[in-house]
């Protein structure tokens, strides 16, 4: 299926270290073209004459109207969810919403004491200021090699602000030999984190919601593993799926009125995690979702995203964009400090078992999906962290 892909854009701020990170995400003007390849390409995916939701996150009802045949930017596609919403969510209580803010402020700076030593620090326009080191790690490994030297060298009078190390605008000797000073030294520019790729297949139409619980709990490796059965009747999963907000099957000191948090809390014995809702898709949405990413992998725990892919726009890798989905997925890496996502979809498999004719054309495992475009499918729903 040939289709035309939604742009997200972003304001990118003057670095000493330009790299595709995601700082670049911070604040939008102009368009750009999504980053990150899709694992399996869209064009790859069949159509098919289907009005109904074939998978559900969130209780759905027959929706009247379809956003426009061409691509919207996130803000505007934020707006059309807002009024065609089927199940508007419910905001949390004040003391959840306490809390969130408390950990969107630590979020943040987790993600700036871990790489604004390379990318910078926000400015109050949304920009970012100069970082305050150099990294010639270009590569994402975590060392300094040949090849990162090497890259330096052919960048040599050239306007690739990536490989000018000593910020005065140009790529010359002293960046150079910064690259040689640094080699063999481990610094970081991003690379890749993850933390599993046990995603788990679900076994019914609408049980993405039970399943991604199941692969989050592998993945933090918390006592025993639910079944995906036992997860569905902890998160009173129907066949409309399973919803934003509702009711766990928890005990009340982990009922907060949002059944994926709640559940996952009740199972861990913990309250890290809470209902992060994205009401849009601009920079500041993009920016919150990255910090949190970023924060709760590199502390071992995956983040949990409520898709509502809509009719005719961006979806996730493998879905067919011709449907309106709504889909819950389990969030376990990210590359380029948070510039891609890497993601684990359980709609993926024999259409037998999943009872979705798409299923064969998606991966358990998807690597370096655009964020920008992550947080313009979460936008309406949002993301647990």
């Amino acid at each position: 299926m040939a289709t035309r892909r939604p742009k997200i854009g972003w304001f990118v701020g003057v670095t000493a270290v330009m790299v595709v990170s995601a700082a670049v995400l911070l604040a939008a003007a102009g368009t750009v073209a999504r980053a990150g390849g899709p694992t399996t390409p869209q064009a790859d995916v069949p159509t098919q004459a289907v009005t109904a939701t074939p998978l559900a996150a969130s209780p759905t009802q027959e929706v009247t109207a379809t956003p426009q045949a061409g691509p919207m930017t996130g803000p505007e596609l934020a707006e059309w969810k807002a009024s065609h919403d089927p199940d508007p969510p419910d905001p949390p209580s004040a003391e959840v919403e306490q809390r969130i803010a408390r950990r969107r402020e630590a979020a943040r700076a987790f993600y700036f004491s871990l790489y604004g030593k390379y990318y910078g620090e926000e400015t109050a326009e949304g920009g970012m200021t100069a970082g305050s080191s150099s990294c010639a790690d270009f590569n994402g490994d975590g060392t300094v090699m040949v090849d990162d030297i090497l890259y330096v060298v052919k960048s040599y009078h050239t306007d690739d602000l990536t490989a000018d190390l000593d910020g005065d605008g140009d790529v010359r000797v002293s960046d150079i030999l910064v690259a040689v000073a640094e080699y063999h030294t481990n610094c970081q520019r991003g690379g890749i984190t993850y933390i599993g790729r046990l995603y788990q297949q679900q076994h019914t139409y609408f049980n993405c919601g039970p399943a991604a619980v199941v692969a989050a709990m592998r993945i933090l490796n918390f006592g025993a593993t639910p079944s995906e059965a036992v997860a569905a009747d902890l998160l009173n999963t129907t066949e409309a799926g399973t919803g934003w907000d509702g009711t766990a099957d928890v005990p009340s000191e982990y009922d907060t009125g949002f059944p994926i948090p709640d559940v996952l809390n009740y199972l861990t014995e913990d309250h890290w995690y809470d209902p992060f809702h994205l009401d849009s898709a601009g920079p500041e949405d993009i920016a919150a979702f990255v910090y949190a990413m970023v924060s709760d992998m590199n502390q071992d725990h995956p983040v949990m995203g409520d898709a509502w892919e809509a009719e005719n726009q961006v979806h996730l890798n493998g879905h067919p964009q011709n449907i309106e989905i709504f889909h819950w997925i389990a969030i376990s890496g990210y590359e380029d400090g948070g510039a891609g996502t890497n993601y684990m979809d359980s709609a993926t498999g024999d259409d037998d078992v999943t009872g979705i004719w798409w299923s064969p054309f998606v991966e358990g495992w998807n690597t370096n999906f655009d964020t920008a475009d992550m947080v313009y499918i979460l936008a309406g729903r949002g993301f647990i962290a």
